[in-house]
């Protein structure tokens, strides 16, 4: 599956590269999916996000009304039908974006096959590891669409994975390029005369190739795209995050673990700094 958007430049490695991802992201959205695959986005005129009908608590707790140890009392409480809302946002939210994501670094592999750089074998590899990249990315993107948690930790670093594999897999391809083309310089000099040698003009130096700096600007098109990404995720939870304690947080931590573990979040579970009196009956 190729995704095209806009080619590459220098630009990404002079920091503008998250500017270019997001023009990249609202290129690519015309672009198909695979049929079936893991980017196909609903047909129909789904509830925008923000726009559900909110019922009863759990239109509070969206509206972030409760606060203190009655805010995760009440997560804890409903906290299936929480987590199924916000699973349905985050798949919401990773079939529209992915495909951005997946476009920006196929748009930059494009613009490297079309560089006329490439031998045909040397195009070959290129294509065979874009193609690894591809279903890298769907596979990750899969996992999570049919898994039953929220986490999204484990599809991130699916992302970075076969970002690295496919860096992984073109230096030593495009190291090799360089370094066969890189040949002795041989300056030309005159037959001598009581005047001295006179030395030949050399050739200009070659322009700057595409494979010089390619991996390094694919890994800022990557970089910015991914963090692009992760807040697009970030944002697309209907729940605010969990307010503090009102007081010295001893009922609020224990509440909390409960949550966290329910939430099969590990390590820390120390409240954020207290404020104001306890109210553990709202």
């Amino acid at each position: 599956m190729k995704l095209h958007g806009i080619g590459n430049g220098p630009a990404y490695a002079n920091g503008a590269g998250k500017v270019a991802a997001r023009a990249q992201r609202a290129k690519v959205a015309d672009h198909e999916a695979p049929a079936g695959g893991p980017f196909k986005v609903k047909t129909g005129s789904p509830t925008p996000h923000g726009e559900r009908p909110l019922r009863g608590v759990i239109g509070l707790l969206q509206a972030g009304h409760f606060k203190g140890v009655a805010d995760v009392r009440l997560r804890i409480n409903f906290f299936d039908e929480l987590a199924a809302i916000e699973k349905a946002d985050l798949v919401e939210a990773v079939r529209e974006e992915a495909p951005g994501l997946l476009g920006s670094i196929n748009a930059h592999l494009d613009a490297l096959l079309a560089s006329g750089e490439l031998n045909e074998q040397e195009a070959a590899d290129v294509v065979e590891a874009q193609n690894v990249f591809n279903a890298s990315v769907g596979q990750a993107v899969e996992d999570f669409v049919n898994g039953g948690g929220t986490d999204t930790q484990p599809l991130i670093d699916g992302l970075q994975m076969a970002f690295d594999a496919l860096a992984e897999s073109l230096e030593p391809l495009l190291t090799a390029l360089a370094s066969a083309e890189d040949g002795p310089i041989v300056q030309a000099v005159g037959a001598g005369s009581v005047e001295g040698p006179e030395e030949q003009p050399t050739a200009p130096p070659p322009a700057a190739s595409i494979r010089d700096t390619f991996v390094e600007e694919l890994r800022g098109v990557f970089s910015a795209s991914l963090e692009e990404f992760q807040e697009a995720l970030s944002s697309a939870s209907s729940l605010p995050d969990l307010s503090g304690p009102s007081g010295n947080g001893v009922a609020y931590a224990k509440f909390l673990a409960m949550y966290n573990e329910l939430r099969g979040v590990g390590g820390e579970t120390e409240p954020p700094p207290a404020v104001g009196p306890v109210d553990t009956t709202a």
